[in-house]
């Protein structure tokens, strides 16, 4: 089954930085243009069965597709209970126990007493499994539903849930990521929001003073002959792998978006690396032309998407 999974445009609690689990709010006017947008890009692609969350934010975004769409309530965010409408500011004030447990990696902690991380990896991962028993192996679904929820499903089946380091980055509004399942789940795409050059944007929140570069890796069969000239090119790196290159280039350009160019199968093995895997079985080659975004910083080495722009 190849699962394509959209997490909704911006909402009215995004636009104002609120936190929201399973309360209902609309897209915002930005957001409508987002999902506008998406749906435009999916169109045309050849999905055997959409599915949403019955919350509005999501079922708004795949309503834009304009397809047949089944509502499923296993797809909803995460209950987050007392924490519903506050700010970060005021969840960190009222509540810093709760928040000190989360960050100290308590999976089985209820948020603001509702669901807890385990919780929604249960929920979501019985979801999958009826899509998988329904849709066979050639199945290709396309599901709407929610950053926290998407973000749980892919990092379970990346073997990364559980670990410290958070290889994979934070999920844009309308961003598609893809897994491709036979025996084992392998990830086609992560965070690709090409249709709003959503990339542009994470870009620049990641590069405060002080940060560490962000990599912009673009994926050519002979790197050295497709330099882009818009961006600073780096030759195909000499080392032993590419992620090695790029610890080295790290220290070298602060707070800045680095451009360079490599083969679809060194950035494969990257993403395997930063992934925590010996393998590269559990990740796809990146398709010719497409990007892939990496930032190497001291609290971790993190994927923030991979093979952006890749044909559906």
């Amino acid at each position: 089954m190849r699962l394509t999974l959209v997490r909704h445009a911006e909402s009215e609690s995004n636009r104002l930085g609120r936190y929201q689990g399973q309360g209902d709010c609309p897209l915002s006017a930005h957001g409508r243009a987002q999902a506008a947008a998406l749906g435009a890009r999916l169109r045309d692609a050849p999905f055997d069965l959409v599915v949403s969350s019955d919350l509005t934010r999501a079922k708004e975004t795949a309503e834009a597709l304009g397809a047949p769409l089944e509502l499923d309530p296993a797809w909803r965010e995460i209950h987050i209970g007392r924490w519903e409408g506050l700010s970060r500011e005021e969840v960190d004030e009222r509540y810093p126990d709760e928040v000190q447990a989360l960050r100290s990696g308590r999976r089985d902690a209820a948020v603001g007493g509702g669901e807890s991380w385990l919780d929604v990896q249960a929920r979501v991962l019985e979801a999958v499994a009826l899509l998988r028993r329904r849709m066979g192996d050639e199945g290709r679904v396309l599901v709407f539903a929610h950053g926290g929820v998407l973000h749980t499903l892919v990092a379970y089946s990346m073997g990364v849930l559980e670990t410290s380091a958070r290889p994979l980055g934070r999920l844009l509004n309308t961003s598609m990521c893809e897994l491709h399942w036979q025996h084992e789940p392998v990830l086609v795409r992560y965070n690709d929001a090409d249709h709003i050059d959503g990339h542009d944007g994470l870009v620049k929140e990641l590069l405060d003073p002080g940060r560490p570069p962000v990599f912009e890796i673009a994926a050519q069969d002979d790197s050295r002959e497709h330099a882009s000239p818009e961006r600073r090119a780096i030759d195909t790196l000499k080392s032993a792998s590419l992620l090695e290159g790029l610890r080295e280039l790290s220290a070298q350009y602060e707070s800045r978006l680095v451009g360079c160019v490599d083969t679809p199968e060194r950035i494969q093995g990257l993403a395997s690396n930063l992934l925590g895997h010996g393998s590269i079985s559990k990740v796809t080659l990146p398709a010719r032309e497409s990007l892939s975004h990496v930032q190497l910083a001291g609290e971790g080495e993190v994927v923030l998407d991979f093979n952006v722009g890749a044909p559906l």
